[in-house]
């Protein structure tokens, strides 16, 4: 806190910043494209896409977060940009 809010360093830690300025909202549209992606099927899809160039089920399942991760961040960027703060 001191390091970040005090002495205003923030740009090493830009990333964890966008997800905290619209948590909640960034929290319900993972679980909402969570559920559409299991329910056509692009989740098993995309799971054995990254399994099938990872063989080790644990490694794949960290990367599949990982990108999903990304992409709630690429979703949050420009909001943080735009200071556009939605509240649920």
């Amino acid at each position: 806190m001191y390091y970040i809010d005090i002495r205003n360093k923030q740009k090493w830690c830009r990333f964890f910043i966008i997800f905290g300025v619209n948590p909640l909202f960034l929290y319900v549209l993972s679980e909402v494209l969570s559920i559409m992606m299991g329910s056509t099927g692009w989740k098993a899809a995309a799971y054995a896409a990254i399994h099938s160039g990872i063989t080790d089920a644990y490694l794949a399942s960290a990367v599949y977060a990982l990108v999903f991760t990304l992409f709630l961040g690429c979703i949050g960027y420009p909001l943080y940009l735009k200071k556009i703060y939605i509240k649920l």
